[in-house]
């Protein structure tokens, strides 16, 4: 009895068994012939890289570019005794106070005025006449408004032939328009003294201004005039997620807080280590508005991620516009403590590599 009941028993069992056992087999024998793990397929992970990339900051300084400046004056023998055609031997009467011609000097086209935060000016007299010059001469720079900037007066007789005299004044806080008036007042000599002298004709009094080491408080600019901030960087996209990545889409943005009052247009350029331009990016995009904060953003392709990955510099340009809507734009002062600061933020959609 116990035999046959267990035959049953296995029986049973083996009839639910085996159509388990076909199943599986089932399953696994389409994969089990195919196999080929030349054909798998690696996970994909895409991501967003976001970061700053550059940062920039521009002042007054880089608008205007004023470095040492020189003027020259002088007044030949023939015109101050009022004979022409002096040369040969003459008597040199006496010269009575008199102011000798002024000159107006156009010192630049991109201002109406600046006020100065340092700088010195320097004068050298020289005289070559054959007779001194008195003491009492007035040496003015004036602005054309009759304003006085500077103003030096002779002390003490200034020697004939190649008698010479020194001044300077420092120029801190004082305001110069673009132009301006060289005036030399009370020009006196007792002449030769009754004695005959040779001359050439090209015996004269000269004055050599130098205006060095100036640095501007503030400035008027000129209107119709463009300027334009520049400012390059080292750049690089060599990130860990960008480099080991490959590109997809993406958006760069110029996050700008522009202290001056006037506008610009920014366009970035991208160099290569050998300079060479491999992408141009934000021409004419918008205008980073006065005394205000912009963000400007430009849609970049994969092909312009690839360029930019190349790039090992960034050079910054910021050009002064005019905005229509504001009437009083081109009548700005602009001063030392304004700045323009621009920060370029990079939103890269990249594929990862694995």
């Amino acid at each position: 009895m116990f035999v046959r009941h267990l035959s049953v028993f296995l029986s049973l069992a083996m009839k639910k068994l085996v159509p388990s056992i076909a199943l599986v087999a089932a399953m696994l024998l389409p994969f089990g012939c195919n196999f080929n793990p030349d054909q798998l397929v690696p996970p994909q992970w895409d991501t967003q890289f976001i970061g700053p990339l550059l940062r920039t900051n521009a002042s007054l300084d880089n608008i205007l570019d004023i470095g040492d400046q020189q003027f020259q004056e002088e007044f030949v023998i023939c015109d101050l005794i009022g004979q022409p055609n002096c040369q040969g031997q003459i008597i040199v009467p006496p010269i009575p106070p008199t102011d000798l011609p002024s000159d107006t000097i156009s010192y630049t086209d991109i201002y109406n005025q600046i006020t100065l935060d340092s700088g010195i000016l320097n004068l050298d007299i020289t005289n070559t006449l054959p007779f001194n010059v008195k003491a009492g001469l007035v040496i003015e720079i004036k602005n054309t408004d009759g304003s006085i900037v500077v103003s030096f007066t002779l002390s003490q007789d200034l020697a004939a032939n190649n008698g010479s005299a020194s001044f300077t004044d420092d120029l801190a806080g004082k305001s110069l328009t673009s132009e301006f008036i060289l005036a030399f007042r009370n020009f006196a000599s007792d002449g030769t003294g009754g004695n005959t002298v040779t001359i050439t004709g090209d015996e004269k009094i000269g004055f050599v201004f130098n205006v060095i080491t100036l640095k501007v408080r503030s400035v008027s600019l000129v209107p119709g005039n463009v300027f334009t901030l520049t400012d390059t960087s080292a750049f690089t996209l060599d990130d860990g997620i960008v480099i080991n990545s490959e590109p997809l889409t993406g958006t760069l943005n110029i996050l700008a807080d522009n202290q001056f009052a006037a506008g610009f247009v920014y366009q970035a350029v991208f160099l290569d280590d050998l300079n060479n331009v491999v992408e141009t990016l934000f021409d004419s995009v918008g205008i980073l508005f006065p005394d205000s904060l912009s963000t400007l953003s430009v849609e970049v392709t994969e092909e312009t991620i690839l360029n930019l990955k190349a790039a090992t510099s960034v050079a910054s340009r910021m050009d002064w516009v005019a905005i229509p809507n504001n009437p009083s734009f081109d009548a700005v002062e602009l001063f030392n403590t304004d700045s323009l600061k621009a920060t370029l933020v990079a939103e890269l959609k990249v594929r990862v590599k694995p």
